[in-house]
């Protein structure tokens, strides 16, 4: 393949409005130049860092599940300090996920304090975290 065709190629294979896709790509080409053929298009997108986005995924085997006991949560803080003034005076949020089912709760805190922390971890939806069985902290 030549310059000028492995150009057009991939002027018109990165225009935007296409969408990085083979059969767009090659019948645009065709009509700017009759001789390209569709292994050409091809053959330039073998040829790219795009290649990737082609590519079939690998498929593993062997997946170890993401389980724990029944009641099982992790919690964490985001902070948004900067946002302060425009949400309420909220410093960031608490974020709960049940490890087993996904499901996850945000709570609005104000400060990183025990007194505001600790009510979302004991109310009814979490009554199983307030058990000394698994509790841990990191500030």
């Amino acid at each position: 393949m030549n310059n000028n065709k492995q150009e057009l190629i991939k002027k018109i294979y990165y225009d935007p409005s296409l969408g990085l896709n083979l059969k767009r790509t090659y019948t645009n080409a065709k009509k700017q130049d009759p001789t390209i053929t569709f292994k050409d298009v091809k053959d330039f997108v073998a040829s790219t860092e795009n290649k990737n986005i082609f590519d079939k995924t690998v498929k593993i085997d062997k997946m170890l599940p993401i389980v724990s006991h029944p009641g099982s949560y992790s919690a964490d803080i985001t902070f948004y300090d900067q946002y302060k003034k425009f949400n309420g005076g909220n410093i960031g949020l608490l974020t709960i996920i049940n490890i087993n089912t996904k499901k996850g709760f945000a709570y609005p805190i104000k400060s990183k304090h025990a007194n505001e922390i600790y009510p979302p971890l004991v109310n009814s939806r979490f009554a199983n975290l307030s058990s000394k069985r698994a509790r841990q902290s990191n500030n």
